[in-house]
């Protein structure tokens, strides 16, 4: 139906311009021309903004979202079913799913540098080396690949650090460390969209590597976690 509207239009207009054509070309009827062609130029780009704007995918009203029922949709049940372990734990990517929240909307004071060592590690390959330039610098584990800033790693609508898991899961993370003093948190998305803190490990300041293992269950209503 668009179609044949749109193709009417265009015919009209070509057709006015024919008709004038034939009289006598003076500057009225080259302003005229002037104008139908600005109307054809508009026409045409209405015409591909439809097109574009139908293959977009529609904008979620986020303001009246139902924040259970978006959490349900979006979460995958258990991210971990197939995995079994983080990805990229050994650095052997780089720094690919390691992102920080520096400078984010709820950490704006904290600035690290993040790089790899090739000569300082524990287990081959590499270690991530984090240098703290303003503390408490802090990172997230994330399904995205990319190495970016995160703003709000605690937003229900942040996806990339859910990590979808089954209510009861016990969890069990280990890591071995060297360094200044190290936290070690799991945080638990609620089904209302609220973050709340089931496990929590501090090791102290050491020039040897030493192992931390962080343990915590997921409560009936948590419907994921997320390491920082």
């Amino acid at each position: 139906m668009k179609k044949r509207k749109i193709k009417r239009i265009l015919e009209w207009l070509f057709e006015e311009e024919k008709e004038e054509s034939s009289e006598e070309a003076d500057g009225s009827i080259v302003e005229i021309n002037l104008w139908q062609t600005l109307l054809i130029i508009a026409v045409i780009i209405l015409v591909l903004f439809g097109i574009f704007y139908s293959q977009m995918p529609k904008m979620e009203n986020l303001p009246g979202i139902d924040i259970p029922d978006y959490i349900e949709s979006k979460i995958e049940k258990d991210y971990f079913l197939n995995k079994k372990n983080i990805e990229n734990g050994d650095f052997s990517r780089g720094i690919a799913h390691w992102n920080t929240a520096d400078g984010g909307a709820v950490f704006p004071g904290s600035r690290s540098r993040i790089t790899l060592s090739r000569t300082e590690f524990h287990s081959t390959p590499y270690s991530l080396q984090v240098l703290s330039v303003t503390p408490a610098n802090r990172i997230f584990y994330t399904k995205s690949a990319r190495t970016k800033i995160l703003d709000n790693p605690y937003d229900f609508r942040s996806r990339e650090n859910w990590l979808g898991v089954i209510p009861g899961t016990k969890l069990k993370v280990s890591l071995w460390y060297k360094g200044d003093i190290l936290t070690v948190y799991l945080q638990c998305l609620h089904a209302d969209g609220a973050w709340k803190g089931i496990g929590k490990v501090t090791g102290n300041r050491t020039d040897k590597w030493q192992e931390l293992i962080l343990e915590g269950r997921v409560p009936d209503n948590g419907r994921a976690v997320a390491l920082e």
